[in-house]
């Protein structure tokens, strides 16, 4: 009888040991890989583990990877300052830097530094100290001299690749949180506003850099006034601002949105930058100068996402833009289907016949012509608003329907 039941106990800890063999590999993975670069290497230890969703009673990979930095073998040991309130130890990512002089990896998490090669040896450098946001980076020159996309270093996850390390390229002016900027070539490092102290006129920047100076020595990036910090109202809400990096000089450009056409914040292009500002080269020093319009340009609609807006309009561009669209498509008085008014979305037009229902809407100062909200999205309803905004855009180019514009706010009233 002593031998059946210690028989029973070996078996039941034989099958709990495959059960929980079973449980690891199926909740459970573990994939590390590395890649080398001169005399460094970079390791990812990619951990699954598969959660149930309480929600919905089926399971869903929570996915982490940790990156170290190794040279000659031995892992790189990285300052306290690395991370100060994450919860978290390890690297969030790690950088090959393509065209530095000598091998060199960028590794971060909250804060950002370089490892570079030396000899028979290595060094740290901090590239950013900060623990408040997510480290940011920006090549200003890499599409054809100018600034490109700008992205954030965050954790690596699910969709981090394991099939190749990340390489930070594209240019020779490296931005880092818009108050670093390394350059490649020689590794010279430049910093500037750290503490954003420098506002003039109480103006500061607020987005990513639209321009980069010929000479490489000016970045721009939109901006605006502080009005948090200040009961004072100027003329105009938003500027470009000029940060002379190697200087550490900064000066601000007021403009005028109505002037400049800015119809949305999205609308600050490079395009839109040649169009209205300039850089004297004349002199000893690099300029940047705002080119007034003789002539102001004809307001255009826009198109964000699936609609089509004209702004900033009076109250009678709604009738103007319904006449038009009916005798765009040749429809009948018939296709005013049903007009409403709703407290939030203002003045509501079902405009169309059988497939074709669009609703025009009327807000303060704006007018959209956007799908029927309840209807089944359709390429073809898509196609057919873009066809009209087109058209209605080239008669605008024309000078025509100018009178119905007005002028868009300088400061936004909230």
């Amino acid at each position: 009888m002593l031998k059946s039941k210690k028989m029973k106990i070996v078996i039941f800890l034989a099958l709990t040991m495959v059960f929980a063999f079973w449980v690891k590999k199926q909740f459970f993975s573990k994939e590390v890989v590395s890649f080398s670069h001169g005399p460094f290497e970079i390791k990812m230890e990619r951990s699954t583990n598969r959660q149930l969703n309480w929600n919905n009673g089926g399971f869903y990979d929570q996915v982490l990877i940790e990156y170290s930095v190794l040279y000659k073998g031995k892992v790189v040991a990285f300052p306290s300052s690395l991370q100060s309130n994450t919860g978290f130890s390890h690297l969030w990512k790690a950088y090959i830097l393509k065209d530095a002089p000598a091998p060199t990896i960028v590794a971060g998490s909250q804060s950002v530094f370089m490892v570079i090669a030396k000899g028979d040896t290595y060094e740290v450098r901090p590239l950013d100290i900060q623990s408040s946001d997510f480290i940011k980076f920006q090549w200003l020159d890499e599409e054809n001299g100018q600034p490109g996309p700008a992205f954030e270093l965050f954790m690596g996850g699910e969709k981090t690749s394991m099939k190749h390390p990340d390489t930070l390229q594209g240019g020779n002016y490296l931005m880092i949180s818009e108050k670093h900027v390394l350059y490649v070539p020689t590794m010279e490092h430049f910093s500037f506003n750290i503490d954003n102290s420098i506002q003039p006129d109480n103006y500061d920047k607020s987005g990513d850099a639209i321009a980069f100076s010929p000479d490489k020595s000016i970045i721009v990036f939109p901006g605006n006034f502080q009005t948090w910090n200040s009961q004072e109202k100027p003329k105009y809400h938003n500027a470009l601002m000029s940060y002379d990096f190697k200087n550490n000089s900064v000066k601000a450009f007021p403009y005028s949105k109505t002037d400049t056409r800015l119809y949305r914040n999205e609308d600050l292009t490079l395009s839109w930058f040649n169009t209205y500002f300039s850089w004297d080269t004349s002199g000893t020093k690099t300029i940047l100068t705002y080119n007034k319009p003789e002539k102001l340009q004809p307001w255009q609609g826009y198109f964000n996402q699936n609609s089509f807006y004209l702004y900033p309009t009076d109250t009678i561009m709604f009738d103007v833009f319904k006449k038009f669209i009916i005798d765009h498509m040749k429809w009948t008085p018939q296709a005013e289907l049903k007009e409403e008014y709703h407290e939030y979305t203002g003045k509501v037009l079902q405009l169309g016949i059988e497939k074709s229902i669009l609703n025009l809407i009327g807000k303060e100062s704006e007018v959209q012509l956007s799908p029927e909200l309840y209807e089944e999205e359709k390429d073809s309803t898509f196609v057919l608003i873009k066809e009209i905004g087109l058209a209605f855009n080239k008669l605008l180019k024309t000078g025509k329907y100018q009178e119905y514009f007005t002028s868009i706010p300088e400061f936004e009233e909230y």
